[in-house]
């Protein structure tokens, strides 16, 4: 005697479903077999140097305990040699905010030295998009865009791109260090 719970169909073809169980089966033993040969995808997950007449841009920001926002970044040439480095606490303000504010700190500082060729990695696909867009989704993010907009136009060139947050090490190590002193400090 068979038993099953209250939902169960006989199938009317048996047989049928079995041989299309079988080939779905094979096809994702093919589709396996086929990714391990040709590998996954591979990614570059380092620093990479700008391009030789610009400056890189490599910050790192987070918020504590949902209470206090902090950011900090280093300015590095195309050797990797440090040119500048900063640090700043800031209010309690969204984590969305302290992405944008540090976006329109490192442009600005970058200007107040001289640099008009500059490579800005973010860690926000939000933000990145929303420079490029132009429209924002969060009002209190509006008129630091329009900010941030108005540094770049002044700008010889301008790359913003993503970077993984977690290749942003030096920057996080300035973040976590020095921001708690409630002050911008630039390190020379």
């Amino acid at each position: 005697m068979e038993e099953h719970d209250e939902n169960y169909a006989r199938s009317i073809d048996p047989i049928n479903q079995i041989l299309k169980r079988i080939k779905d089966y094979d096809q994702a033993i093919r589709l396996y077999k086929k990714v391990r040969k040709e590998g996954s995808v591979k990614m570059y997950m380092g620093w990479k140097p700008p391009k030789r007449s610009m400056i890189k841009l490599n910050m790192d920001d987070a918020r504590k305990d949902n209470k206090v926002a902090e950011c900090g970044g280093i300015l590095t040439d195309h050797k990797g040699d440090w040119r500048c480095g900063f640090s700043k606490y800031l209010k309690n303000c969204s984590a969305i905010y302290v992405e944008f504010w540090r976006v329109f700190k490192d442009l600005k500082l970058t200007k107040s030295l001289g640099f008009s060729k500059l490579e800005n990695n973010v860690a926000s696909l939000q933000v990145i998009k929303t420079i490029k867009d132009g429209e924002v989704g969060h009002i209190e993010c509006a008129s630091i865009l329009r900010r941030i907009k108005e540094i770049i136009s002044t700008q010889k060139v301008v790359v913003i791109m993503h970077a993984y947050r977690n290749l942003n090490v030096c920057a996080d190590a300035l973040e976590n260090r020095w921001c708690m002193k409630k002050n911008f400090i630039i390190y020379l």
